[in-house]
């Protein structure tokens, strides 16, 4: 199993994965070794899924995928046209980029649906030539997310990734992205889909993550497309429900885990933090930093500076004291 190999606060894109890290340590991407990686791990597992994911997100990647694409076209079912998908998904997403939507313009919304379409089509071949394969899915999740899909698309497509992926950390992000109010949903139907899944799920399951996450886009939600609802913010956060909410699912989360490297379930560990430190839950905070270490994730702390390490940092410093 991948292990971590840093103590300090820092990011690694293969989240310890030495595999994952060989791959990516290459001076130009090794395609036949960055598929084989791929192609040995099962499907629906994280740390598969979190390969196909730092992989996709390389730039290097499209030269690769360039010098190959005759063979994609002769083999459109394989992993290298699976991988060619995910990297039309990304670019677009990079095409719109981060900013709220007020700061995105009229040309950047233009090439980001014409991008995503086309992702989409590709990954939508996809899954109907690999039915038992997790990615095509919580990647269309994806794209239904940004091309506005009806909710009964978003409903097939995440009833598809459950059979072949029940517990699919990346994909319940997704749908709770699609449920959130800066998408199309609402801030109580977020909060209680992230419920939903927290409540079937078993002690220690990477599931009860999502609880956490779902508080985190509450709160950013506030921020909306003006100036930001600071008041707003700072209520959420002081609710009584909202600290309880995420006691009671961290204590879930961290009860009987036994797979404290596996990359989600850090950025869930630093997810909890920033959670514990705005609700005043110190103890859970406490527990999250010590098995975090200083394995800092960009998520949730990209949100809120840019300057990621010192915002993990000094949020460490008002749990600690």
């Amino acid at each position: 199993m991948p292990k971590w190999r840093r103590d300090s606060t820092s990011t690694d894109p293969a989240a310890g994965d030495e595999e994952l890290a060989t791959v990516l340590k290459a001076r130009s991407l090794d395609l036949g070794a960055a598929l084989a990686l791929l192609d040995s791990r099962p499907k629906g597992s994280e740390t598969r899924a979190h390969a196909v994911h730092v992989i996709g997100t390389d730039p290097r990647l499209d030269d690769a995928l360039a010098a190959v694409a005759a063979d994609i076209e002769s083999d459109p079912g394989g992993t290298a046209a699976l991988l060619a998908a995910v990297r039309a998904h990304n670019l677009a997403w990079e095409a719109r980029g981060r900013a709220v939507t007020s700061m995105t313009t009229e040309g950047q919304f233009d090439e980001f649906h014409a991008r995503l379409e086309d992702a989409e089509r590709r990954l939508l071949a996809m899954a109907r030539t690999r039915e038992d394969d997790d990615v095509p899915y919580w990647y269309l999740l994806s794209c239904a997310r940004g091309l506005h899909r009806d909710e009964d698309v978003v409903q097939t497509r995440f009833d598809m990734l459950r059979k072949v992926a029940p517990d699919h950390r990346r994909g319940h992000s997704h749908v709770l992205r699609c449920v959130s109010p800066k998408w199309y949903g609402s801030l109580q139907g977020m909060v209680d889909f992230a419920w939903a899944c927290s409540e079937q799920r078993a002690a220690g399951s990477n599931l009860h993550g999502i609880v956490a996450e779902a508080l985190v886009e509450g709160a950013v939600s506030f921020i909306g497309s003006g100036p930001p609802d600071v008041h707003s913010t700072e209520a959420f956060w002081a609710d009584q429900r909202t600290h309880d909410q995420l006691q009671i699912a961290y204590r879930s989360f961290a009860t009987g885990a036994d797979d404290h490297d596996a990359p989600w379930r850090v950025r869930d560990l630093n997810t909890f933090v920033y959670a514990a430190a705005q609700t005043g839950c110190v103890d859970e905070g406490r527990h999250a930093l010590e098995a975090l270490k200083g394995r800092m994730s960009d998520y949730p702390w990209r949100y809120f500076a840019d300057d990621l390490p010192a915002a993990y940092a000094a949020t460490a410093k008002q749990l600690t004291g």
